[in-house]
This record gives structure tokens, sequence and C-alpha cells, in this order.
């Protein structure tokens, strides 16, 4: 996000850094640590099993665990280990700045990505293959990584001037601040949930259907809709709950300079990254398929120790 200023409407000031700055990095470290481990590990089961590489979801799943990665190595470096207030320096300041935010903008613009794929695949069961086939997905993809680096770069270079990493307090730069907060998060928010409640819509309108063809089959449809609206509900309720406290913090900040201190936007900030860590864990837990390769891993892990347990405990006595 645009970066936090002492107050001041008509001169450039300088960047303000929260006062807790250990702890701010050392919470960095750890939230960077946890996403390139969770995002990792999930894409790692992806391309070890050649039956998940081949479903077209996870071609979009495996992008958006890479945007996951990539951002926990940020955090992990540069605003975790090696944050000092020399890395606003210029060029530095900006090239960082833009590199965060286009992540951010980008894993979001993914999710979106996944819950449009999740409703074609409900909506258009047959069409679908030939609706987003790879190769469409593929491109989609690459659309997106190109469309978040050049938004993100191209309004950032409207409020960084004359080769320095501070703004003005001018209308012009809180109004571009607050365009890029509703692209990155309220924008991404609302599509996610209009799609998960369009695919609730579907699945009860069909299941209703199905149970006045086959009123036999109707407390197994109770039992499936309601697993999969408590499943869309959890989505949805992750993602609001860790991107909506440090959105609307940053907007009374944009608005009200003393109303929120940095160490509380900092603190919101710390709930954002926990969702890129945790939101792996979230698509593991409710795709059938991640979560039968992962039970596969742990087993053949097992086994694996087992059976070098066994050859250590063995001892092969000579034959006088």
């Amino acid at each position: 996000m645009l970066q936090q200023y002492n107050q001041s409407t008509t001169t450039t000031t300088e960047f303000e850094l929260p006062q807790s700055l250990y702890t701010y990095n050392i919470i960095n470290v750890i939230l960077g640590s946890l996403s390139i481990l969770t995002n990792s590990l999930i894409l790692t089961f992806i391309a070890c099993d050649r039956k998940l590489r081949h479903i077209s979801s996870n071609i979009v799943l495996s992008s958006l665990l890479v945007v996951g990665a990539i951002f926990g190595v940020l955090l992990v470096t540069f605003y975790g280990w090696f944050f000092t207030p020399a890395t606003y320096q210029y060029p530095s300041c900006v090239i960082l700045t833009i590199i965060y935010q286009s992540l951010l903008l980008n894993y979001n613009l993914h999710m979106i990505l996944i819950s449009a794929d999740k409703y074609l695949r409900v909506a258009y069961p047959i069409r679908y293959p030939n609706i987003l086939s790879t190769p469409k997905l593929i491109t989609a993809i690459i659309i997106l990584w190109i469309l978040a680096f050049t938004l993100v770069g191209g309004i950032y270079s409207r409020m960084i001037t004359n080769h320095i990493c501070f703004v003005d307090r001018s209308t012009y730069t809180t109004i571009l601040a607050t365009v890029l907060v509703v692209i990155t998060i309220f924008l991404p928010l609302v599509c996610i949930i209009f799609l998960y409640i369009a695919i609730m819509c579907l699945v009860y309108s069909r299941a209703k259907l199905v149970i006045t063809i086959m009123p036999h089959v109707k407390q197994a449809n109770i039992r499936r809709n309601k697993k999969a609206i408590q499943q869309m509900a959890i989505i949805i309720g992750i993602f609001s709950l860790c991107w909506l406290p440090y959105t609307i913090a940053y907007m009374i900040k944009l608005q009200y300079q003393s109303t929120v201190t940095l160490d509380t936007l900092s603190a919101f900030k710390a709930l954002l990254y926990t969702h890129i860590a945790v939101n792996p864990v979230v698509y593991y837990c409710y795709t059938l398929s991640l979560r039968k390769e992962g039970v596969r891993v742990w087993r053949r892990s097992i086994r694996r120790v087992r059976v070098s347990s066994k050859i250590k405990t063995t001892k092969i006595h000579p034959v006088k």
C-alpha cells in the first residue's frame, strides 16, 4: 500500500516506521516462512502427482501458490531480516513497494479466477472443457501477472516523483491510494462473494430438482449442500477477516492521520499476511484430490521411516 507519512497537506514528508521495528521484522519472518512452507508444500503435492497436474483448475491454484511463496520470500528477506530504514532509499523503495503491492493484487486476482473457474464448473459441467480449456487458463494467468505489475507500476509512478521516496498529502495521491485499495481488496472480495453466492444458488436449485425427481436422495443432497455452503462460507469468512481490518484502518489513516497508529496498522497487516500462509491449507482441506495426495505422501513417508528403522535395527550375524 501507499506508505504512511507524517501529517502534512502541502509538503513532502518523511517515511514513518513502526516503533517496534524489531518485533515487526520478527513477525514478518515468521509469517513469511509459514507462507513459503504451506504454499511450497501444496505446490509440491500438485507437481508430484500426474493426475493433479492434468486437472485444469490446479493450474490456476499452482500459479496462486507460486505468488504466495514469492511473497513469503519477500517478507522474510526485505521486509524481515534485511529491513532497515535504508531499505526505503531511492530506488529500492520504489522497486520493493511495486513488487509488494503487485504480488498482493496478483494474489487476489488469482482468487477471482479460481472462483470463476469453480462457477463455470458448476454452471456448465459438460461445456466446461471447451469454455475454459487449459490454454485459455494459461493465457488468463499470464494476463493476470502482467496486469498486476503494469497497473501497480502505473499508479505508483504518479505518486512518487522527483526520484525521492516521499509523496505529498494531496487530494490526487489520496484518490490514487484509494483506487489502489479498492482494486486490490474490495473489488476481489465483492467478486468472490458474488461468484460463491451464484455457485450456492446453482447447487441449491439443482439439488431441489434432483429431490423432486428422486425423493429418496433427499437426505444425501441436504448433507452435501450443507457441506458445500459451509466450505464457501469459511473461504469467504477467512478472506474477509484477514483483509478487511487492514483495509478499513488504512482508509481511515488516509483521511485522519492521528486516528490510527502505525503499530495498529502493522498489526492488521500481519493479519493480512496470515491469510497468504493459511489459504493453501484451506484449499487443501476442501479439495479432495489434494487431500488424497497428502494422505498418500504421508503414508509413503511413514512406510519409508519404518523400513529404514527395521534395516538399522536388524543385525546381520556372520556365518561361522
